[in-house]
């Protein structure tokens, strides 16, 4: 038997990096609450300890990288021909919404909304509210398959 992951990569840019830092800041209030938080659980709580190390590289202005790996036969077979080529056009062009993708797709807008749901239930892409505009982002700059 033999299993397949998918490895999701992404590289922050100072934008998202400075996004990451005020959601963390804003549930801890600062970094000095965030450790004490760490400090008093004995490290117990490993999301604890993965946000401090973020926010204290945040800190220094250090290159920050995120890398989950998704090991459902699901998420896999999510890739269908036509939700690739979805992700590759979002990737190399901006999307206002998600009538503009299927429209730079030339597709239909039901098949393409169905397609990005489905992209982001398992766990591949999300829709960032702008308004009433939903935009589908990517949450990898790179997807590695491995077997």
């Amino acid at each position: 038997m033999f299993s397949i992951k998918l490895r999701l990569k992404k590289d922050f840019d100072d934008k998202e990096k400075e996004k990451v830092k005020n959601e963390i800041l804003k549930e801890f209030g600062s970094l000095d609450k965030l450790r004490q938080k760490v400090s008093r659980t004995g490290c117990r709580k490993p999301r604890l300890v993965d946000e401090l190390k973020i926010l204290e590289a945040l800190e220094k202005g250090s290159e920050y990288k995120e890398e989950n790996i998704l090991l459902s036969a699901r998420s896999i077979s999510a890739l269908s021909f036509k939700r690739v080529n979805l992700m590759e056009y979002v990737s190399k062009n901006k999307i206002s919404s998600i009538k503009d993708l299927a429209e730079g797709l030339g597709r239909d807008y039901k098949n393409v909304y169905d397609d990005v749901k489905t992209l982001s239930k398992h766990g591949l892409m999300e829709l960032e509210k702008d308004g009433k505009k939903r935009i589908p982002v990517l949450k990898a700059d790179k997807i590695l398959i491995e077997f």
